[in-house]
């Protein structure tokens, strides 16, 4: 049976020709995309774009009170405010409990962070093991930061034909921070 929806069917034709390298296996190339395709619509589906919104919002919130606590602390100057430390301790604590239950998303694999994280996270592990090439970028700053790489080209070619649209930059993020996550583990 041909099935022409494109929800269901990759092209990895323009995926390979994107990595300008052939993979160790199309078949399992294939298999591991229609995974990352199913992990990323079970995020989006579990956590619905709202929660992702509050978990990004609270994120941004404890970053911003830990920065202040921080500053405070960290200069003497400012003593007389180290009694509000505690407080700043306790409106983190509040925050974080009214976050989305992580739980829920870790019980079909999707990872703490953004639905879209987990994604390039996913497609960086993919491309490493098909094409034996390590995920990574850079930034050529004779052309204004241009963010080039085999792997910004695959994973730009992949949500193409998951029809996403995300900005190579916003893929450079996320893959800096799986990268990053993956270096602390």
């Amino acid at each position: 049976m041909h099935v022409s929806d494109r929800s269901h069917v990759i092209n990895l034709d323009r995926i390979v020709a994107a990595v300008g390298k052939e993979p160790d296996s199309r078949d399992q190339l294939q298999s591991d995309l229609e995974g990352a395709r199913s992990h990323y619509r079970s995020g989006i589906a579990l956590r619905g774009s709202n929660l992702t919104k509050r978990k990004q919002s609270a994120d941004a919130i404890v970053a911003a009170v830990q920065e202040a606590k921080r500053l405070i602390v960290g200069d003497y100057i400012w003593i007389h405010l180290w009694r509000w430390r505690f407080r700043l301790d306790q409106l983190i604590a509040d925050v974080r409990k009214h976050v989305p239950d992580e739980e829920l998303s870790s019980a079909v694999g999707v990872a703490e962070g953004s639905v879209f994280e987990a994604l390039i996270s996913h497609l960086s592990i993919t491309f490493e093991q098909r094409f034996g090439v390590e995920p990574g970028y850079t930034r050529d700053p004779y052309r204004g930061g241009v963010i080039t790489g085999a792997f910004i080209d695959f994973a730009e070619a992949v949500l193409e034909e998951f029809d996403l649209s995300y900005s190579r930059d916003s893929v450079a993020k996320a893959l800096s921070k799986s990268l990053r996550d993956k270096t602390a583990e």
